[in-house]
């Protein structure tokens, strides 16, 4: 009926012929994840534009690595609480912003090496915030010590031009927090703000480098179907980048695509089914669109990114690979 027509119409507009078959069944479950019923995955449109929006990129096996997750301790800029939990046992991280993975350059670690700095890992939360021209950005830190033994001793993230944030003392296997800090003000609509400093302990420091996500100025485009979608990026004007994620932290698969709907600030369109989804979105000072398919596996995320401005489409997807989940 009118379903068949729809998919036969995304098929001709992407000349990838029919999609009259089953949109793929998500895998058996490990057994510390959850996964909806594969009765409830039926053929539609949506799976159809999914298959064809996957034919059309292509996806790597590039693995994002990403860190720990624990939680807390006090900062220059507000209180925190201290907290013991293992790393990867906070209970409520996904009610609120992910956190993304900062990079720390152990091979330029100086100072005493009494700490494994391979063994401790940075993440931090962004929040939208306000700056004179309005594209601004709070952060929240979270330090993670992975060593058996050593503790954190006054560990404290120094930022180039911004200043000191202090985290505190940090016990083996646990982690500590600061609270939200800021703003911070970004260069230009489109374009990551890069922070660079040091994380240091009263004993020794290692470089290391946050950026800030361009995604933080996305707006969702409402009112779109995926019958328009298709048409879209039939077009060549669309540069197309994809990547892997890694579900490491037993994140519930039903959790996976509003976690990354709400980090991109995109608008789902014609959601289904939890394990697959095409999200909408453009620069909310420039226009220009962002496409970003999801599909979600029981020990991985598949994205890939469409955007008619190539800087746009590689900022997105460099940010969803730091994503940990």
């Amino acid at each position: 009926g009118q379903s068949a027509v729809a998919q036969s119409s995304v098929g001709d507009l992407l000349d990838l012929g029919g999609f009259g078959g089953s949109p793929e069944a998500p895998p058996a479950p490990q057994p510390t994840m959850f996964s909806p019923p594969s009765s409830s995955v039926m053929p539609s449109q949506t799976s159809a534009v999914n298959n064809a929006f996957d034919d059309l990129l292509g996806l790597d096996n590039s693995v994002a690595v990403t860190p720990q997750l624990p939680s807390s301790t006090p900062g220059q800029f507000g209180t925190a609480t201290q907290s013991s939990s293992a790393p990867g046992s906070s209970t409520k991280q996904h009610s609120r912003r992910p956190f993304l993975k900062a990079t720390i350059k152990v091979s330029a670690a100086s100072g005493s090496p009494v700490v494994d700095w391979s063994k401790v890992q940075l993440s931090y939360r962004v929040y939208r915030s306000h700056g004179d021209n309005g594209l601004a950005a709070s952060i929240a830190v979270r330090a993670d010590n992975k060593m058996e033994m050593s503790p954190l001793i006054g560990l404290v993230l120094h930022l180039k031009n911004y200043g000191e944030v202090p985290i505190g003392n940090v016990a083996p296997q646990s982690s500590g927090e600061s609270s939200k800090f800021g703003p911070f003000v970004y260069p230009s609509p489109d374009s990551a703000l890069e922070m660079k400093g040091t994380l240091n302990t009263s004993e020794c420091s290692v470089p290391v480098k946050l950026i800030l996500p361009v995604s933080m100025h996305l707006s969702p485009n409402e009112g779109l179907t995926m019958e328009r979608v298709a048409s879209e990026l039939s077009s060549p004007e669309w540069s197309a980048h994809s990547a892997k994620i890694p579900l490491m932290f037993g994140t519930p698969v039903e959790k996976i695509k509003p976690i990354i709907g709400n980090f991109l600030h995109m608008a789902e369109i014609e959601p289904s089914n939890p394990m697959y989804g095409t999200f909408a979105g453009q620069s909310s000072s420039t226009g220009t669109p962002v496409r970003v398919l999801v599909k979600v596996k029981n020990d991985s995320v598949k994205v890939d990114v469409k955007s008619t401005n190539v800087n746009l489409g590689k900022a997105v997807v460099s940010e969803l690979k730091k994503l940990v989940l």
